[in-house]
């Protein structure tokens, strides 16, 4: 990826780019999944990691300990948790992710140790808090395949954008042409701001809003 690309989606809203997608009909929304923090936001290439259900002793089960070396720095680890509402990730599992590079942890479940993640630098996203462990329940049967979460497709390489709004899926052949259109709703945007700013009749603000239905050539 270019750095051109990069510095946009680390800064773009995912509201700009949910608008983007819509245009170019492109699916990528989870639901219930959240930063820890508000203001912390990810950006960054999936590193999935596949849960699921324990039928043999026999099968892989790998840890987050045992990928630290498989995934590349600044990746985003993708941990399908097939939603259950036990704990994906402790303090040190986090540490891990933070020393060894990721820029970011998507969880389609909970985490422990709550607090102390919250106040790392690594941004962490998930469905909230638990103490219960996966163990007994589904394992990590393999990683840097295709996931579902909470809605959403993860395919490997496919990009993770999150921010206090939530977290949305883009696929890295389309990140251009989603860039091409959100800079159009920006445009939008800051002409829609500044007529509401200076209390334009409502039918020129609604008019203004109405371009952003119309994707850019």
């Amino acid at each position: 990826m270019n750095d051109e690309l990069k510095n946009f989606f680390n800064k773009v809203q995912t509201g700009v780019v949910t608008d983007a997608m819509y245009l170019l009909g492109l699916e990528g929304w989870t639901t219930g999944i959240f930063p820890l923090k508000p203001e912390k936001r990810v950006f960054g290439k999936a590193f999935t990691v596949q849960g699921v259900r324990i039928r043999s002793k026999d099968e892989p089960n790998y840890t987050i300990y045992d990928l630290a070396d498989k995934w590349e720095a600044g990746d985003v680890l993708v941990v399908d948790g097939l939603g259950e509402r036990c704990s994906l990730m402790g303090e040190n599992m986090a540490h891990v992710c933070q020393v060894w590079g990721l820029s970011g942890v998507v969880l389609h479940g909970c985490c422990r140790d709550y607090s102390q993640i919250r106040e790392m630098e690594l941004p962490v996203f998930g469905m909230g808090a638990a103490m219960e462990l996966k163990n007994k329940r589904f394992k990590y049967g393999a990683y840097n395949v295709t996931v579902n979460i909470a809605g959403a497709q993860v395919r490997p390489n496919d990009y993770i954008l999150g921010d206090a709004d939530g977290v949305l899926v883009i696929p890295a052949e389309r990140l251009s042409d989603i860039k091409y259109q959100c800079e159009m709703i920006e445009e939008v945007e800051t002409e829609a701001e500044e007529a509401i700013r200076k209390k334009r009749p409502i039918p020129e603000v609604k008019e203004i809003l109405a371009k952003k239905k119309n994707p850019r050539k």
